[in-house]
C-alpha cells in the first residue's frame, strides 16, 4: 500500500513537471519564432532601404549585372587555342592544357631583384649556391637556352592572342567566389617568365630584347585585368611589378637608352593611377552581398572562411549558419556601409587616396567588432572587409612604384644628357616630364634627395603617412617609407 501511494504521488509529480516543462518549452519556441519573425522583418526592412539608395546612387548590385558580354570569338584573347585549352566543358581548369603542364623556371631565393627589399639579385643563385664557377653572363645564356626549349613555342602563341582586341575569359561567373580560374596561375607563370628572360637578356647587354619583353609584361595586364574581381586587379598588378624591376634592374646597372626609357615612360603611363580600382571594389561588393544569401549552405561557407582567412572558422560558420535571414540582410547592411565609405577614400581623377579616411573606416570596423552582438550578427563582414582594406594597402604601394619608375626614368634620361641627375624634380618638366605624378597615399609631390652626380633616394610617405626621411622598411610595407633608390642599399650607406 505504502509503495503504490508513493508511486502515485510520484507519478503525479512527473504529470506536474511535464506540464511545466512543456509549457516552458512552447512559450519559448513561441519566443524564439517570435524572434526570428521580427528580425527578418527588421533586417529585410533595412535592406531594401539600403539597396534603394545603393540603386539611387547607380551602382550595380546583382551578379547578372557585371557579368561581361559575349565577345565573338576573332576579336577575343580568351578564344586563343593556347588559352582555349585552359578551360573544360564547364568553365573549369583543364589539368592537360600546355600552360598548366609547363613548370618553367622555379623561383630561388635571391636570383631576382626585388625592389620592396632593395635587393637586386644574381642570376647565378639560380643554379648555385653558395659558391660560384659559372659568371653571370653564363648563368643567363643558360637561363635562355632552357626557356627557347620550353617557353618559346608557346610564347609565340600568345603573342599572336594578343593581337586580338578584347578579352572575355569563358568562366562561370555566377559562381563568384568559388568560380575556377585557372587563367590566373598560367598568367602568373608567363609573367615570371617573361621577367626571367628578360632579366637574361639585360645581363647580356641585349636591351631591345629585354624592353620587348618587358612590353609583354604590360600587354598581359589586359588580358589579367578582363578579369573582374580583386585577384584579377591584383594579378595585373603583380605583372606590373615584375616589370618594374627589371626597368629598376636596368636602371641600377645604367644599361637603359634614352629611347628606351622615354618608351618605358610611355608604356606605364598608358594607364592613369588607380585605373581599375572602384571597379573591382564593386564587382568584390556584388560578390560579397551575393554571398551573404549563402548562409544555410554549409559547404559555399566553409569555403568562404577559408579563403577569405586562410583557416576555416567554425564558430564563424556556426554563427553564419543558425542566425535568422534577417541577419544576413544586416550583414548586408553593413558591407554596403563599410565598402561605400572606403570607396569615397579613393580619389581616381587625381589619382590619390584619402588614407585618413581610410583608415577612420577600418577603425571603425575594428570598433564596431569589438561588440560580440555585432560579432554575431554580422560575421560575414568580419570575416571578408580586413582582406579588403589589405588589398587597398598592397594596391596602393604598387601605385607608388609604378609612379616612381615613371619619375626615375625621366631622372635617368636627364642624367644621360647633362651628365649627372637633376638638383630637384622640377627640372623634369616640361622636357622629361609633361608633370610631376604625385604620392598616391595623400597627392603630394614626391620627396627627392640627389646624392651626387649618378644616385638619388626617391620615396613617398608610406600607408602610416608619416615622412620617416626615406627610411626603408623590409616587410608588408605598413611602416616607412616607400622608397626608391638608384642603387639597393644606398639609403642604409646614408645613415
Amino acid at each position: 500500500m505504502v509503495l503504490q501511494f508513493a508511486r502515485l504521488v510520484l507519478n503525479e509529480r512527473m504529470k506536474k513537471w511535464s506540464r511545466r516543462v512543456g509549457l516552458f518549452g512552447g512559450g519559448l519556441a513561441l519566443l524564439v519564432a517570435a524572434f526570428y519573425v521580427e528580425e527578418n522583418w527588421r533586417g529585410a526592412r533595412e535592406w531594401v532601404r539600403v539597396s534603394a539608395e545603393l540603386r539611387a546612387k547607380g551602382y550595380p548590385l546583382t551578379v547578372k549585372e557585371i557579368i561581361p558580354p559575349i565577345i565573338p570569338d576573332a576579336d577575343n584573347v580568351a578564344a586563343a587555342p593556347v588559352f582555349a585549352e585552359l578551360f573544360d566543358a564547364d568553365s573549369g581548369e583543364n589539368q592537360d592544357a600546355r600552360l598548366v603542364k609547363i613548370t618553367g623556371l622555379d623561383y630561388k631565393r635571391g636570383a631576382f631583384p626585388n625592389l620592396k627589399t632593395s635587393e637586386l639579385g644574381d642570376l647565378r643563385l639560380y643554379y648555385q649556391r653558395p659558391k660560384f664557377t659559372l659568371t653571370e653572363q653564363e648563368a643567363a645564356r643558360n637561363i635562355l637556352a632552357e626557356l627557347d626549349e620550353e617557353w618559346t613555342p608557346l610564347l609565340v602563341e600568345v603573342a599572336e592572342a594578343l593581337q586580338r582586341p578584347q578579352c572575355r575569359w569563358p568562366l562561370a561567373y555566377e559562381k563568384v567566389f568559388f568560380m575556377q580560374a585557372p587563367q590566373i596561375l598560367a598568367q602568373l607563370k608567363m609573367s615570371k617568365i617573361l621577367r626571367f628572360r628578360a632579366l637574361a637578356y639585360l645581363e647580356l647587354g641585349e636591351t631591345e630584347k629585354a624592353l620587348a619583353d618587358v612590353e609583354w609584361l604590360f600587354s598581359l595586364k589586359r588580358i589579367d585585368e578582363a578579369y573582374p574581381t580583386m585577384i584579377g586587379l591584383l594579378t595585373a598588378k603583380s605583372g606590373e611589378q615584375l616589370a618594374i624591376e627589371v626597368i629598376w634592374s636596368g636602371l641600377w646597372k645604367k644599361q637603359w637608352q634614352a629611347k628606351e626609357l622615354e618608351k618605358i615612360q610611355m608604356l606605364i603611363s598608358q594607364q592613369p593611377p588607380l585605373a581599375g580600382i572602384k571597379n573591382s571594389l564593386g564587382t568584390e561588393r556584388i560578390a560579397v552581398l551575393h554571398n551573404i544569401g549563402l548562409a544555410k549552405n554549409w559547404r559555399e561557407l566553409k569555403n568562404l572562411s577559408v579563403q577569405r582567412q586562410g583557416y576555416f572558422d567554425w564558430l564563424s560558420v556556426l554563427i553564419i549558419y543558425s542566425r535568422p535571414q534577417g541577419w544576413n540582410d544586416f550583414d548586408r547592411c553593413q558591407y554596403a556601409y563599410f565598402s561605400e565609405g572606403l570607396l569615397n577614400g579613393i580619389e581616381v581623377q587625381t589619382g590619390a587616396l584619402d588614407v585618413e579616411k581610410i583608415k577612420a573606416v577600418e577603425l571603425e570596423l575594428e570598433h564596431r567588432f569589438d561588440c560580440y552582438c555585432n560579432m554575431i550578427r554580422t560575421p560575414v563582414t568580419k570575416l571578408t572587409f580586413r582582406g579588403v582594406v589589405s588589398f587597398v594597402r598592397q594596391l596602393a604601394q604598387m601605385e607608388t612604384y609604378r609612379s616612381e619608375t615613371v619619375i626615375a626614368c625621366a631622372v635617368e634620361r636627364c642624367r644621360l644628357a647633362n651628365g649627372e641627375v637633376p638638383d630637384n624634380l622640377a627640372a623634369l618638366v616640361p622636357e622629361y616630364l609633361e608633370k610631376l605624378p604625385v604620392q598616391v597615399v595623400n597627392g603630394k609631390p614626391f620627396i627627392y634627395r640627389k646624392v651626387d652626380a649618378d644616385n638619388y633616394v626617391l620615396y613617398s610617405v608610406g600607408w602610416d603617412l608619416r615622412d620617416d626621411g626615406g627610411k626603408f622598411y623590409r616587410g608588408s610595407g605598413k611602416q616607412g617609407d616607400w622608397v626608391w633608390m638608384s642603387r639597393p642599399g644606398l639609403c642604409e650607406e646614408l645613415k
